[in-house]
């Protein structure tokens, strides 16, 4: 079968596979989409956690990194490969050179930061060498969403260079390269401008999620093609699987109160720990839940991402609401799908979030959102979708301030829900605009 006969062939790429339901929100959308397209298309998927990705979604999966991937790549019946040569023999023979010659400790340390370096280089080129025939079975690499221009976690061999690795490769195999809304910054070191810079330069197609983004890469001297388009996680459909959560289901006389606080600052999540600035977060988000538990709002912890829990445990511990015996109106939902996520958004008459993602979803089932905002892209969705009015910063968050904001929320809720609803419509129609544009880019019968 020749390209202009057989099926297209998609590789959807990103770093998801880590349980945040965000990045799984957006390889469901972009998945359903295509499907909506082109029923005939073959998907793969490429993922930082193969065996999750696969369970949920039944496709082929892939790794796109081989260090936090090794376990999952097929491992050789005989360790007689140049990599475990020198993993296994080379080892030896080291070991027993500097044992012979007696050497002191700094040319010991030495060598053996060689001999791990070199071994390093084998298995990436090995790796290598098993992304490129990965790539050569399919015909457009979507480079989907996320905040996947950034160095703050991994530094420049963390996103930037993976994003320029499987670029290169893709135009090596012949085929096509898009990267699709995708987010970018935190982004400082030097190497990683240059290796995103030239990430982009193999791309085919490329859209930026934001304002934001768009200029963030702009100055790095990227001058290729870009257009700003919204997140793909708003291109969501639910096709009835939250048909009992319909705006209708929420109570107007208890309004439940969804909150899904996030680890900024948390030594046992964030790249930059501050425990004072963490501290803070955590005592302000408690007395705010506090004084909504004194007002009789029914509260719903929800978390995004797992690390989510432990802040949820943090707060939850400094509300002095819930001293001595439990309060009955206060609970934690463990949600670990993007469907179970929606559902429980959808029946939430106001989202308090921290987390983008949280903050979008939220506004995709059309609730209204008070947004803490940790970075400048929450603050951009909230202004882009008319809600910056309810944005608060988090290195500035007061509970008055919140509280403030969070009543006038409330009075304005049916208001806010339908200028929400009009802005997910635009969007929507932004989104199909782009993946017909990107669906061009593979072979049509």
């Amino acid at each position: 079968m020749n390209a202009s006969t057989r099926p297209p062939r998609i590789g959807i790429f990103g770093h998801y596979g880590h349980e945040n339901l965000g990045d799984e929100a957006i390889t469901a959308a972009v998945i359903q989409n295509i499907r909506r397209r082109r029923r005939d298309a073959v998907i793969h998927l490429f993922s930082m956690n193969p065996p999750d990705s696969a369970a949920r979604y039944g496709l082929p999966v892939y790794p796109i990194r081989r260090r936090s991937n090794e376990s999952w790549l097929p491992q050789p019946a005989q360790p007689e490969s140049a990599e475990t040569y020198i993993a296994h023999r080379g080892g030896r023979s080291l070991r027993s050179f500097l044992r012979r010659w007696r050497l002191g400790p700094l040319p010991v340390r030495l060598l053996r930061a060689t001999a791990r370096g070199l071994r390093g280089l084998v298995r990436e080129a090995l790796f290598l060498r098993t992304a490129y025939s990965r790539l050569r079975q399919i015909d457009l690499l979507l480079i989907a969403g996320s905040n996947q221009c950034l160095d703050n976690f991994g530094g420049p061999w963390g996103y930037p260079y993976t994003l320029l690795k499987w670029s290169a490769l893709a135009k090596l195999a012949g085929i096509k390269v898009a990267y699709a809304s995708v987010g970018a910054g935190p982004l400082d070191a030097w190497l990683s401008k240059r290796l995103v810079r030239a990430a982009l330069r193999f791309a085919d197609a490329v859209s930026f999620r934001d304002e934001g983004s768009a200029r963030m890469i702009r100055l790095l001297g990227y001058a290729g093609p870009g257009i700003v388009c919204p997140d793909l996680a708003h291109s969501l459909s639910f096709d009835g699987r939250v048909a009992s959560s319909t705006p209708g289901s929420r109570d107007p006389l208890r309004p439940v109160v969804a909150v899904n606080p996030m680890p900024m600052y948390d030594e046992r999540y964030w790249c930059a720990p501050d425990a004072s600035r963490y501290g803070s977060y955590v005592s302000g988000l408690a007395a705010f839940c506090d004084s909504l538990v004194e007002e009789k709002y029914p509260l719903v912890f929800f978390a995004t991402q797992t690390s989510d829990y432990n802040v949820i445990t943090d707060v939850m511990h400094r509300m002095t609401s819930l001293e001595g015996t439990p309060q009955p109106e206060v609970r934690v939902e463990r949600v670990r799908s993007v469907d179970e996520l929606i559902q429980l958004l959808a029946t939430a008459c106001i989202v308090v979030a921290t987390r983008f993602h949280g903050t979008l979803l939220a506004l995709l089932a059309g609730t209204p959102v008070l947004a803490i905002c940790y970075y400048r892209k929450a603050r951009e969705l909230m202004r882009d979708m008319g809600q910056e009015a309810y944005a608060v910063d988090l290195d500035d968050f007061t509970v008055a301030d919140a509280l403030l904001r969070f009543r006038s929320l409330e009075i304005n809720r049916p208001e806010e829900a339908a200028k929400i609803e009009l802005r997910n419509q635009e969007y929507r129609h932004v989104l199909d605009c782009q993946y017909d544009a990107l669906l061009a880019l593979v072979p049509t019968p």
